[in-house]
Parts: C-alpha cells; structure tokens; sequence
C-alpha cells in the first residue's frame, strides 16, 4: 500500500482516466490529492474542508452550434479547442467537480477532453433546449457529489472565461452568502454564475430552450450578486462572432 500526495497542476496533466461501470470518473481537486493504492492502481481521495463550501461546475457544450454549422467546441482560440479551453479552466478553478454535459457531435468533441479529470456525459435530450442540459448535468454531478453547497453553471463558448473568472463566482459567494452570484457584463446578469443548493430543485424544474439566466431574473436584485466580467459579453454563435474574438486577442 502507497500514499501519494501530488500537486494539482500535475494531478491535472498526468493522471490517468479512472473508469467507473457506468461511467467516466475522472476527479480533480484544488486542494492536495491523496492516491492510495498499489503501483499504478490508485483510489482518488480529495481531503474535505469544512471551512470552505464545496461548489462544483458544470460545463454546457452539448449544443448543436445551428449558426456557425459546426461544432463550436472545437474551434480553436488560444491554440486550443474552445472545449478543452474551457474545461481546463474550471480545472483550475477552485470548484471540484468538473462536470461536462456534451451532446451532439459528442463522439468528435469526446476525445478532446477524454483525458482530462472530470466527469463526462451525455445528454441525449440535447435538441429540446439547454434546460436539459442544466438539470441532465445537476443531476450527474450530485450523484458524484451528493454534499455540494453550491453549482457554477457555464458554456463554452465564452473564451475569455479562466479559472480566475470561476474564482472569483465563488469569493462572491463565500463573502455574501448569496442564493446567486452571476456574471456581469453588457448591462445583464448572465453565466458563468453560481447557484446555491436552495436553487437545485429550480435548476432542475427548468423547461425548453431556457438557461440559467431566466432563473436568475426571476429573484430579487437584492439575493443576486454580481460580478463585473465585461468580456463575458463575447460569445461564439457564429463565424462573424468568431473572428472579431481572433481579432480582439491580436490585438490584447
């Protein structure tokens, strides 16, 4: 029997896919990581601390991308996949776990992240709207994770989201108490945005092709809380979209 406690950065780029009978199971987590098993065999253990609220993230990307006509996860922007952009950010993050929600074109998207620590499923109800991908993804990740305080909801299509973008949803959080903490920009409340547990049951009850914004509209100002991130305002639909968020990064 071996005890390894590893970094995170290196736990993010080395460790092998865990696979569950069911599904995948890779795990990552922001604080240090115990593998304890024989040779290469390791159980995942993520120490719990009981002065900081467990919020995991969940990554939509199971759209069909209708505008562009093809699949937006896998354009590239900073050299990487938007889907691989993304989902190493929230690894970054502070939120464990990562689950992504992937859809159509899920087989081509797949092995862009396949070896990367998080939870991957699919929803194959992704054509009735992003309701089901919000609720098909809060349901996976609290099977994985029964005792999360909170969910960071985002997309992956806003390439200018990092893990500091993440981070900084949940500081909110941790100082406000709040029942949402969302993103600001363009004079609206959007995603990336937390949720505490006592929305769940909302998150799950949503409909249709309605995200997280109509949840977050339906409170009251003063139980939201708002985090300025102005570049949350470039998102990709379509290739016009695409190339001004190029020509803004040559520029920066």
């Amino acid at each position: 029997m071996s005890i390894k406690v590893i970094d995170p950065a290196y736990f993010i780029d080395t460790l092998p896919i865990v696979e569950s009978r069911k599904r995948r199971l890779n795990v990552a987590y922001y604080r240090p990581f115990c593998l304890i098993g024989f040779g290469n065999n390791f159980t995942i253990m993520a120490p719990e601390d009981p002065q900081k609220p467990s919020v995991g993230l969940i990554i939509l990307a199971a759209g069909a991308s209708v505008r562009l006509g093809q699949a937006k996860q896998l354009l590239k922007f900073d050299d990487q996949t938007l889907i691989f952009k993304m989902t190493r950010a929230g690894l970054r993050s502070v939120c464990f776990p990562v689950q992504v929600v992937l859809g159509a074109n899920h087989f081509q998207v797949l092995r862009e992240i396949e070896n990367l620590p998080v939870y991957i499923d699919i929803n194959n109800d992704w054509s009735k709207g992003m309701s089901t991908s919000i609720s098909f993804g809060l349901k996976k990740i609290l099977e994985a994770y029964r005792s999360l305080d909170a969910v960071i909801i985002m997309v992956c299509d806003q390439p200018y989201v990092t893990a500091q973008t993440i981070n900084d949803l949940v500081f909110k959080y941790v100082q406000s108490d709040s029942l949402i903490v969302a993103s600001g920009y363009n004079g609206l409340l959007g995603v990336p945005a937390l949720f505490d547990k006592r929305l769940f049951s909302d998150l799950l009850r949503l409909s249709g092709d309605t995200g997280a914004r109509k949840l977050i509209k339906q409170f009251d100002p003063r139980f939201v809380q708002n985090v300025p991130f102005e570049q949350g305002e470039i998102d990709i639909d379509t290739y016009e979209d695409y190339f001004l968020a190029l020509k803004k990064t040559e520029g920066e």
